[in-house]
């Protein structure tokens, strides 16, 4: 079961009172995968900070207890996640053998991300976000020193069966990928065959 459940129906937004850097950290011992946060059908879970600065974050969101195998938040059909700037997710490492997405798994839903750092966050298949349909649009942001053990170090497009009509739509502007790394294929995006994707990429810098 999820750490913090959000109700249907809701617009929550999590974010630092401007004194300090606050982190949230997900810590506990489970045997396979548990989502940070499970959000209802119908609502918006926004992560954001008072810094504008991405070099200066006052929101974390940390994953490092290595005893826990696990993604920050499941973004289903009618839910939406929303990460702006002055946030950092890092230190996800979804260990479970097979397990897709680090931190976001998109099957269905919407994830924007208009800023934040996403550094040192692992897993199997896609580093940081796994989308089998649904809508992924980054604005801005850094993502650095994450990493895929097999393929996707950061964006993984994962053909499913059941949802092979159901399109992935993949925006990316603005945004810089740094020192990402792959044990595959795809050190900051892979796109599984067979899967309906429409991807569009402009103004990024990968190194």
């Amino acid at each position: 079961a999820p750490q913090i459940k959000i109700p249907e129906g809701y617009d929550i937004t999590i974010k630092d009172d401007g004194e300090k850097l606050r982190t949230i950290k997900h810590s506990g011992t489970w045997s396979s995968e548990v989502a940070m946060f499970a959000v209802g059908t119908g609502s918006t879970l926004t992560f954001a900070s008072t810094s504008t600065d991405d070099t200066s974050p006052m929101l974390a969101l940390d994953g490092s207890n290595t005893s826990v195998s696990s993604r920050l938040v499941h973004i289903p059909t009618n839910v939406t996640v929303n990460i702006g700037k002055g946030v950092k997710v890092s230190n996800y490492k979804n260990n479970t053998s097979g397990v897709v997405g680090g931190v976001f798994d998109v099957t269905g839903g919407t994830l924007s991300i208009t800023g934040g750092v996403f550094d040192g966050n692992e897993a199997p298949y896609a580093g940081v976000i796994r989308a089998q349909c649904g809508t992924v649009t980054i604005t801005g942001g850094t993502f650095t020193n994450n990493k895929a053990t097999k393929d996707g170090g950061v964006f993984l497009a994962h053909y499913d069966a059941g949802t092979k009509n159901v399109p992935v739509t993949l925006t990316i502007e603005n945004a810089t990928f740094l020192s990402n790394s792959v044990g595959n294929a795809g050190g900051v995006l892979n796109v599984q065959k067979n899967i309906l994707i429409y991807t569009t990429i402009t103004e990024c810098t990968f190194k």
